[in-house]
């Protein structure tokens, strides 16, 4: 959460669209670093499970510029079972046990923070 803090403190002083496309960036950087973790562990199924998941975060991500920037908040709450759901200590040996906690914390924040820009944006 506190990684999240500083990323929102920092962007609050970009416009709208701005922070929201530094938050699907930042979205894809979440799940690039997924995959270089499994290409460090040189295990190929790894790395091949890691890169479908990048590329279904791309596909969010293009949504919420094609349709709605809802498909970011929703990419952001899918990472949080892409954490969890994926990456319990037991079956990705190639990340440290505390990284999904760590990574959690910062998706919620994101998610929540994505949601909140559109909420306030459909009130205006």
């Amino acid at each position: 959460l506190i990684l999240a803090a500083g990323l929102l403190f920092y962007i609050k002083r970009f416009s709208e669209k701005t922070r929201l496309t530094i938050s699907a960036l930042v979205l894809l950087i979440a799940a690039l670093v997924y995959v270089l973790f499994a290409l460090v562990s040189g295990n190929q199924l790894f790395v091949t499970i890691e890169i479908i998941g990048f590329l279904l975060f791309l596909f969010l991500v293009w949504l919420g510029y094609q349709y709605s920037y809802w498909f970011i908040a929703m990419g952001w709450l899918l990472h949080v079972f892409w954490d969890f759901g994926l990456h319990p200590a037991q079956t990705a040996p190639y990340l440290p046990q505390w990284y999904a906690f760590l990574c959690a914390g910062f998706d919620i924040a994101m998610a929540l923070y994505v949601s909140g820009i559109l909420i306030i944006k459909s009130k205006k």
